[in-house]
Formats: structure tokens, C-alpha cells, sequence
């Protein structure tokens, strides 16, 4: 739930910073500056009445799951947790800027966060290094995967392998585009999971890797939510690893730990 918590806050302060956020169709100004500003009072209520809410809207659920990129906020606003809120506000205020953040720092980010807990050991969920992660990419040549070439990780967790093939990609800056309001993808990316959080938490990582184009597109943030929703799936069967999920033969490349 901490770690939920901070990566609702980390968007929205990462939305803020690209100029995504700033006012609801109601014109009341939703940007980071503006909640901080609200002070330590009410900053909790203000987020959850009306920043919170806008939020959800440009991102919306899966049809499918129910997810997106921020579910996991723990405070409430009738506890009278403004105070806790406007420190964590204040925190990330004091750090700057989001736009430009190492792709390792959010899988350092999920490592440190989730090692050692009683629900790893429980959904029996281990989290690659990101210098396994991308030897293990080299390896399997995603660069020279041709167009539509589709790419599976039936054990997905929070992205590692997913995002890691993707930014080894994007160094084709012309390997996603918009058609038809459609943000679409030279490669095929999907991750499955059993665990609702680390498919919020892998959604939340694709779209901090798409910062570019994110920052091009502000207006088309509901078909970002289409490429994450498609990306990162919801496992509903229990088998670890969620291999059941999966038919070998329809994919190019199957790469799990």
C-alpha cells in the first residue's frame, strides 16, 4: 500500500511536470503547485475531490480488470490525514522535476520496496535485477524483431523485461505512433500477472517510459490507457507464473524469469 501510494503521487507530480495536468473541465486548477499551495490543511481533500477524480478520468479503468494507473491511494480524506499528505507533497516538491527520470530508478524504486515482504513469498514473486533483465534482452536480439512481431512475459510483475524491451526499441524514435487516434506500437507487447497491484505498478512504469510522446500527445491520454490496458493484463487463473495463460505458437518471443 506505501508503495502504491507513492507511485499515485509520483504520476501525479510527473503529469504536473509535463503540463498534462492543469485544469478540470470545471476550470479548477489541478496541477501539483496548486494542491501543495491548498496547504496542510486540506490538500488530502482537495487531491481526492477533484485532482484524483480528473485523473481517472484522462486515464480511465480496463473494461476487463477494473485497473489503471493510480488504485492503490491508502490515505483517506476523512481521517484527517491532510497533515501526512502535505509532507509527502512537500517531499517530492523539494526533489524538482519528474520529466527526465533513470529507467533503473523505478525498478530499483519496486525492488526495495517489495523484497523481504510477506506477499512476495506468498504470490511467490521474484524481481529480476534490471542488469539481468538486459543482458537477458540482448540475448534474445529484441532489436532486430521485425514489424509486428509480438513479445510475451506470462510473468510480468511490474514490467522489468516488457519495459526494458521497449526502451531498447525506442531508440527508433518512430516506433510508436498515433492512426486514427490510435496509439500504436511497431511490436506487440504483453504482460500477465495474477497480482492486481503489480499490474497497476506495470502500467504505471510503461507510461513513465513514454514520456516523449506522452508530452507531444496531452490531449490523447485516454488511448494511452488503451496501449496500457492491452499491454499489461489481469491473470485470472492461479497458477504461478500465470503460464496457463498463454499459447506458445502465437507469439515471436516468450522471455519470464
Amino acid at each position: 500500500k506505501c508503495l502504491m501510494t507513492f507511485t499515485e503521487l509520483f504520476i501525479f507530480k510527473f503529469l504536473s511536470d509535463l503540463n498534462i495536468l492543469n485544469k478540470d473541465e470545471n476550470a479548477v486548477p489541478i496541477d501539483f503547485k496548486n494542491d501543495f499551495n491548498v496547504g496542510k490543511l486540506k490538500c488530502l481533500k482537495y487531491y481526492i475531490s477533484n485532482v484524483r477524480p480528473h485523473i481517472k478520468s484522462m486515464f480511465p479503468v480496463s473494461d476487463t480488470d477494473n485497473t489503471t494507473i493510480i488504485n492503490g491511494l491508502s490515505l483517506k480524506k476523512e481521517q484527517n490525514q491532510d497533515e501526512l499528505f502535505y509532507g509527502i507533497l512537500k517531499a517530492f516538491d523539494e526533489y524538482g522535476e519528474l520529466r527526465n527520470i533513470d529507467p533503473s530508478f523505478k525498478s530499483r524504486l519496486y525492488e526495495e520496496f517489495l523484497k523481504g515482504t510477506t506477499g512476495k513469498k506468498q504470490l511467490a514473486q521474484f524481481f529480476t535485477p534490471r542488469n539481468v533483465i538486459k543482458s537477458i534482452i540482448d540475448m534474445a536480439n529484441i532489436k532486430k524483431l521485425t514489424k509486428d512481431s509480438k513479445i510475451s512475459d506470462p510473468s510480468g510483475g511490474v514490467g522489468g523485461f516488457i519495459i526494458e524491451s521497449l526502451l531498447t526499441r525506442t531508440g527508433n524514435k518512430n516506433e510508436f505512433w498515433f492512426e486514427d487516434n490510435e496509439l500504436k506500437s511497431k511490436l506487440s507487447y504483453t504482460s500477465y500477472d495474477y497480482d492486481e497491484l503489480t499490474v497497476i505498478l506495470g502500467k504505471a512504469n510503461m507510461l513513465l517510459s513514454l514520456t516523449d510522446i506522452l508530452e507531444n500527445n496531452p490531449s490523447l491520454t485516454v488511448d494511452f490507457s488503451k496501449l496500457l490496458h492491452k499491454t499489461f493484463n489481469l491473470a485470472n487463473n492461479k497458477i504461478i507464473g500465470s503460464l496457463g495463460v498463454i499459447e506458445p505458437e502465437t507469439y515471436d518471443l516468450i522471455i519470464t524469469n
